[in-house]
């Protein structure tokens, strides 16, 4: 259950992560990139 918590925290700031972790040349390609990692580790529960 924790996990999944995790996930859903993650998920919904995903946008703000984005900026921070990730280049701001382009906003689409930071977006992607934030939840590529999401569905990555989500992938590996699964």
């Amino acid at each position: 259950m924790l996990e999944f918590y995790d996930f859903t925290v993650y998920g919904l700031l995903a946008a703000y992560f984005a900026t921070q972790f990730f280049p701001r040349g382009n906003r689409f390609i930071t977006i992607i990139a934030s939840y590529s990692v999401f569905l990555i580790g989500y992938s590996q529960i699964s």
